[in-house]
């Protein structure tokens, strides 16, 4: 069989699980907060049964699509392996930067640049300002005397889930939105940078090297850090009280005395 018709197959059979996923999954939920709205025992077998046999059908077919993806995958394997290894755009944009030479660079492609940059920037604003705003709203409603009534713990949490799931729901969507843009972001950026000269050689092993210096020393504050901490509760007696707490928990808990 041709590769292209491969592809093909593969691509319907992603989509269809990717929606049968996604269909479970709500009836699931769906299903979830019947069960608690059943009544005073709402985890008896009798109405769990009854909730969940309504969307055995979707689940039963999801996990048989899941089988045929095997079976795909045993008879119709893809010969293409390139598309299995990501690509780190990420990090070719990094070396591509200590590469670059942006003093050659005319004022418009450093504008593309900065644009492409700033783009970037706003989004990750964007969604760090959702996450933190649902956070916020989320926290307002769970401070509240009334959010969580002792006698209704079933729909006090179904109500708390009602508001916890738009406020997380929103950062999360955005975030995949983000990080897609990001993605194509980074290739217009690459290929902006490779249309720009590059620096001589010993700029790079000058970067190179004050990374590596910089590096070396993040590693020794932390471990200067750590033996300060060490000497500390070695002076402190911090020692003898993990020593005395093991011996109590061998001699009492575990019954060794």
């Amino acid at each position: 069989m041709p590769e292209k018709r491969k592809q093909y197959i593969h691509l319907l059979y992603g989509i269809a699980l990717s929606a049968m996923l996604a269909v479970s999954a709500i009836l699931l939920m769906v299903a979830c907060v019947g069960i608690c709205r059943s009544g005073e025992q709402p985890f008896s077998p009798e109405s769990v049964a009854a909730a969940f046999s309504p969307i055995a059908i979707p689940v039963l077919c999801t996990a048989a699509l899941v089988i045929i993806g095997f079976v795909l995958d045993l008879f119709l394997p893809k010969t293409d392996k390139k598309t299995a290894v990501p690509t780190q755009y990420s990090m070719t944009l990094k070396r591509m930067r200590k590469r670059a030479d942006l003093g050659q660079a005319d004022a418009d492609t450093l504008r593309r640049i900065s644009a492409q940059q700033q783009t970037r920037k706003l989004h990750k604003l964007i969604s760090a300002g959702l996450l933190v705003a649902g956070s916020i709203v989320f926290l307002c409603y769970a401070l509240q005397k009334d959010a969580f009534h002792p006698t209704q713990i079933n729909d006090s949490v179904i109500r708390a889930m009602a508001v916890l799931l738009p406020c997380m729901a929103v950062p999360f969507g955005y975030a995949i939105f983000a990080a897609f843009h990001a993605r194509v972001s980074i290739k217009k950026e690459i290929e902006l940078l490779k249309q720009l000269p590059t620096r001589p050689a010993a700029s790079d092993e000058e970067a190179s090297q004050r990374e590596r210096n910089t590096i070396a020393i993040a590693r020794s504050l932390l471990l200067c850090i750590g033996a300060a901490a060490l000497i500390y509760g070695l002076l402190s007696g911090g020692t003898a009280d993990v020593l005395t707490k093991a011996i109590n928990i061998c001699t009492e808990c575990v019954g060794l005395g």
